[in-house]
């Protein structure tokens, strides 16, 4: 990357103490851990993982809700601090946030109008949106911006009123209200009908192409690899595979990622058979020594066990934390785990 990161996490790491009943007295979750991330600007960054992988956490993180326990979110290269409701709104001007689920999100007893005016307002410049009367203008076009045309018709309807499409399209209206330069949208489409995923996808890339730099969360890697350019794949609050999207669905480095991918459906891809894992994610509280991913991977070895694995360069822009890839002595044992999981994988996806 030779531009500056619009946005960038270093060694972002964050825990929370667990709830009574979760665990033991004083016991932490470790939703992220040491994760460095480079968002590059007018890019679109897809974060991977299944539920409880800690995608959400970090996008929170970038959104500045959560405090960081360690590490730090840089925007355009200078350290984010937001201390105050004041900060905070500054900060949401550049960086804004859509949840999962669009309804809710929005005041079910507002109009839509209200929900998209009241940041028009908080974030105006000209006394003439600030105004009790102004603004209504400026919502029409952000409604219709977003494909819900006529905007008029929409102003005065309630949430309960739309589709499930029509909510999310108002999210993001919201968010594009104060004009951000990026837009962290948190698993957008996994809320609505397969028939309206598509359109909502399809607007996010219109977005991107206008110059807005998009950080996609999801679980599913088959819509990562056709929206996104870069992927990054995180399982244990850790990011295990990063690179460009084409090379990390078409050749995965990592087995969580080979695992996700036998997984998902993607008619574009053979796959007679599923790659096997064993048992569950991890608990959060009690994560297992060496890789965390080791008491589920067919692969593992003793080192997996013992060590945590650096991230290794497998390709150009394109790296996996896993022991398969280290290229150091013991080299024979060390091409041997390769061949095994290459020859594993080809058995797993079919010969073309």
């Amino acid at each position: 990357m030779t531009a500056t990161p619009i946005l960038e996490a270093r060694a972002l790491t964050k825990h929370f103490r667990a709830g009574r009943g979760v665990g033991a007295s004083g016991s932490v979750v470790r939703a992220v851990s040491h994760v460095t991330l480079a968002v590059a600007p007018g890019s679109v960054t897809a974060i991977v993982g299944e539920s409880g992988s800690g995608k959400s956490t970090l996008a929170r993180l970038f959104a500045q809700l959560h405090a960081p326990t360690s590490g730090e979110v840089l925007f355009r290269g200078a350290a984010v601090h937001v201390r105050s409701a004041r900060s905070l709104r500054r900060y949401a001007k550049s960086v804004q946030l859509i949840l999962q689920d669009p309804y809710g999100s929005l005041n079910p007893y507002r109009p839509i109008g209200h929900t998209v005016l009241r940041p028009v307002r908080v974030h105006a410049t000209s006394d003439a949106l600030k105004a009790g009367g102004g603004g209504r203008a400026e919502v029409v076009r952000l409604l219709e911006r977003v494909g819900l045309t006529p905007g008029g018709d929409f102003y005065s309807k309630y949430p309960h009123e739309l589709s499930g499409g029509q909510r999310q399209r108002v999210s993001i209206a919201r968010a594009l209200a104060v004009n951000p330069q990026v837009l962290i949208a948190d698993e957008p489409i996994s809320m609505l009908d397969v028939s309206l995923r598509l359109g909502v996808l399809d607007l996010l890339r219109d977005l991107n192409k206008a110059g807005l730099t998009i950080i996609y969360v999801t679980h599913d890697l088959p819509s990562a690899r056709w929206f996104a350019q870069t992927i990054a794949v995180m399982y244990a609050g850790r990011i295990v595979e990063e690179g460009p999207a084409e090379a990390v669905v078409n050749h995965p480095a990592h087995p969580y990622t080979k695992l996700l991918l036998a997984a998902t459906p993607d008619p574009t891809r053979r796959r007679p058979e599923k790659l096997q894992a064993r048992g569950e994610p991890p608990s959060l509280i009690h994560l297992p020594d060496g890789c965390a991913f080791h008491p589920r991977c067919p692969y593992a070895d003793e080192r997996c066990r013992r060590l945590a694995p650096p991230s290794f360069a497998v390709a150009h822009a394109h790296s996996a934390s896993c022991w398969l890839h280290d290229a150091r002595p013991p080299a024979q044992e060390t091409l041997a785990s390769a061949t095994q999981l290459d020859n594993h994988t080809t058995d797993q996806e079919g010969t073309p």
